[in-house]
């Protein structure tokens, strides 16, 4: 695919169209064009759904260290690794971890570069809305001869707004983006060194607002941050209010008792969109902020910061787009066909001129 946009600057090409995502290539006009990715070589599949060696249970996030592949299945809390993507090489078992109350139930996501891990805790329905909602941790694992190492590497905001019961409910993507803007975003860095962690609390009034960014460090040091100014967007109560009634008509019958309790958790709406609302790291380091998720758009305004957290180039992609990869060259991201069946499109960056 390629996708318009300015590097450096903030301009945004004027039209990018949603799929088809097979078929012939289609042009956008001016600078921007969007195509069909007809590519994509079959190279091989690895593994099989079990709990041997070389099996797997889930497929979590996959990334490279050297010439060797690992691959995270979180069922299973283990990183198969495999030589050059091909040869099974080892199965490390990631061992469960002590949490205190009200966390439960961490679960593994990534491998850092020096061979450590992350681990993900989950907070109990009962805590949210409470100051733990506010200081839920990644905790970094170092395995060793004398037993696992534990040491928090960051605290996120988890939010207050959606308690756990009701958001299992909430299966809205408009939901979740615009009720819970008030969580922290975050993405580890394919590297595995860092991870770059998004403060977007709610704009309280109109005029300049700003959230931060932060990159940190696998210690949990901070190794740089920026602050990004933004003018809030204000959200229409009836727009907010039809999103509610939509999501309260699509409760199945054996919910539907607890429509009263949905409405009562989102109200009042925020008075602002959200500034952010997906963040993506590539592999050069650059950072990929989804700007705000307006329901009447068809594609959705992204920002990129170089790898000092300088803006340095904007541009649309189709609203459907979930970040997957990125790099100086390219984005790929997963978009959503028919029948529910994810295509991987890939999207070639390019410079205006």
């Amino acid at each position: 695919m390629t996708a318009g946009g300015r590097f450096p600057g903030h301009d945004l090409p004027r039209r990018c169209p949603e799929g088809p995502w097979s078929g012939a290539p289609r042009a956008g006009d001016g600078s921007t064009t969007c195509s069909t990715l007809l590519g994509g070589r079959y190279l091989r599949e690895l593994g099989r759904e079990g709990q041997g060696p070389g099996d797997f249970r889930s497929l979590g996030a996959l990334g490279w260290q050297g010439d060797s592949l690992w691959v995270v299945d979180p069922e299973q809390s283990r990183v198969t690794w495999y030589h050059r993507g091909v040869d099974l090489i080892r199965v490390e078992r990631v061992e469960p971890i002590q949490l205190p109350a009200p966390f439960y139930s961490a679960t593994l996501r990534w491998v850092f570069s020096d061979g450590s891990f992350a681990m993900e805790p989950q907070l109990r329905a009962e805590a949210l809305g409470t100051p733990d909602a506010e200081r839920i941790p990644i905790v970094r694992v170092n395995p060793g001869d004398e037993g696992a190492e534990q040491r928090v590497m960051i605290r996120h905001r988890g939010g207050s707004q959606i308690p756990l019961g009701l958001g299992g409910m909430m299966g809205s993507a408009r939901i979740a983006q615009i009720f819970r803007g008030d969580t922290n975003l975050f993405a580890y860095h394919p590297d595995g060194t860092s991870v770059v962690l998004v403060d977007r609390p709610f704009a309280a009034t109109e005029g300049l607002a700003s959230f931060r960014v932060s990159v940190i460090g696998v210690l949990g040091d901070t190794i740089r941050t920026a602050e990004i100014s933004y003018t809030p967007i204000q959200l229409d109560p009836q727009v907010a209010e039809g999103m509610v009634e939509t999501e309260v008509g699509a409760l199945v019958p054996e919910v539907a008792h607890l429509a009263s309790d949905v409405r009562e958790t989102l109200t009042p709406p925020p008075a602002f969109y959200p500034p952010v609302t997906a963040v993506g790291v590539g592999h050069d380091g650059r950072v990929w902020l989804r700007r705000e998720f307006l329901p009447d758009r068809d594609t959705r305004a992204w920002l990129v910061l170089d790898q000092g957290l300088n803006p340095i180039g904007a541009t649309l992609l189709p609203g459907a787009v979930e970040f997957r990869a990125a790099d100086d060259q390219a984005l790929w991201g997963f978009v959503e066909g028919d029948l529910g069946v994810p295509y991987l499109v890939r999207y070639r960056i390019q410079e205006d001129r």
